[in-house]
This record gives C-alpha cells, sequence and structure tokens, in this order.
C-alpha cells in the first residue's frame, strides 16, 4: 500500500509537464494522479503545467491484456499523426515483440525503476532526442 517517489521526482514531472502533452499510462485514476501532483505542487502551479481542462490524461488501457495492445491500437488511430510519441516504463516489452506490435522500439523506453538517477537520464535522453534546450 505504500509507495516511494524517485528521487527528482518533483522537478522532473514540472519538466515534462511543461515540454509535452503528457498522457498517464498508470492504473491510478485521474483523482489520485491529481491528488499525488497537488500533494507535490501548490495548486496554482497545476494550473499552469495542466492543459486548459485542468484534467489529468489519463490512458484508458484497462480494457486491454497489456498496455503494449492499447498503444499499438492508438498509434494507428488517434496517435497515428502525433509526429513523436514516447511511452516510458518500468516495464517494456523486447523489441521483436514490439515491431510485431507495430511499435517503434525507439518510441518505448525502460527505465529502471531502482535507479537513482533514472530521471535525470531519462531527461537528459529526451532532450537530445527531441533537441529540447535544457532549461537552467
Amino acid at each position: 500500500g505504500e509507495f516511494q517517489l524517485r528521487p527528482n521526482t518533483k522537478s522532473w514531472l514540472k519538466w515534462v509537464h511543461q515540454n509535452f502533452n503528457v498522457v498517464w499510462f498508470s492504473t491510478w485514476t485521474e483523482e489520485d494522479i491529481q491528488l499525488l501532483l497537488a500533494f507535490l505542487f501548490k495548486e496554482q502551479y497545476l494550473r499552469k503545467i495542466l492543459p486548459p481542462s485542468n484534467r489529468i490524461l489519463v490512458a484508458p488501457w484497462l480494457g486491454f491484456k497489456e498496455k503494449e495492445g492499447w498503444l499499438s491500437a492508438e498509434t494507428r488511430g488517434s496517435l497515428a499523426d502525433v509526429v513523436e510519441w514516447y511511452w516510458i516504463d518500468d516495464q517494456v516489452p523486447p523489441a521483436s515483440q514490439l515491431k510485431a506490435l507495430g511499435l517503434d522500439p525507439e518510441h518505448c523506453i525502460q527505465v529502471n525503476p531502482k535507479g537513482s538517477n533514472e530521471l535525470e537520464h531519462l531527461k537528459e535522453l529526451l532532450e537530445s532526442r527531441l533537441l529540447i534546450q535544457p532549461r537552467t
């Protein structure tokens, strides 16, 4: 029933919401994620990082056997026209399985759930791939 946040979670969440349209790919509800963000950030800040509707976007993948099934369907559907998208998760299937589902393994990034600097490495990776200028 408990969870531990990774080191640098707060700064990473701020950065990712400022630079991307974030869709939470989680079993958590929109309300749970909103509560987490409210705990980490002041309400005033939340209004700045969330979409105009002030809603957390959560992927409705729970009707699928696995996340990659939903993602495969979406990349053929509403995500088909999105130039860049990334799936970031602690558990990503092997490249051969992703390719069989029509998913580009370069867009599926596995992170180490116990890596102490994992979010900083992820930020650097995304900045390099998308040519985002690091903010000081």
